[in-house]
């Protein structure tokens, strides 16, 4: 279901399958960061559109992630190295464990 509807987010055609590999990736590691930020073990239903949004941030950063700033000519693109704030904006906060 995640990659069936990370595919219609990004405009991909559910019958082609030349990046699914990659996409299946890339909600693996969304569903990592989010576990990570929101410190939970697992992730329901509830999450899965924020899964969505950040596989595909990823998925845009994907070939740029080793840089912080591309810069051609007068353009200049930034990419962020945390979850973006519209993202974060749907996630529950933080749980802080007590050890």
């Amino acid at each position: 279901m995640l990659l069936q509807n990370l595919k219609l987010y990004l405009e991909i055609d559910e019958s082609d399958i030349s990046k699914d590999n990659l996409l299946t990736l890339l909600i693996g590691m969304a569903q990592d960061i989010i576990k990570q930020y929101c410190n939970i073990d697992e992730l329901d239903s509830t999450f899965d559109n924020a899964i969505v949004l950040l596989a595909a941030y990823l998925y845009s950063k994907h070939g740029n992630d080793a840089y912080n700033s591309v810069s051609q000519g007068a353009r200049s693109v930034s990419f962020a190295k945390e979850i973006p704030d519209f993202i974060k904006a749907i996630l529950p906060l933080p749980k802080v464990r007590v050890v």
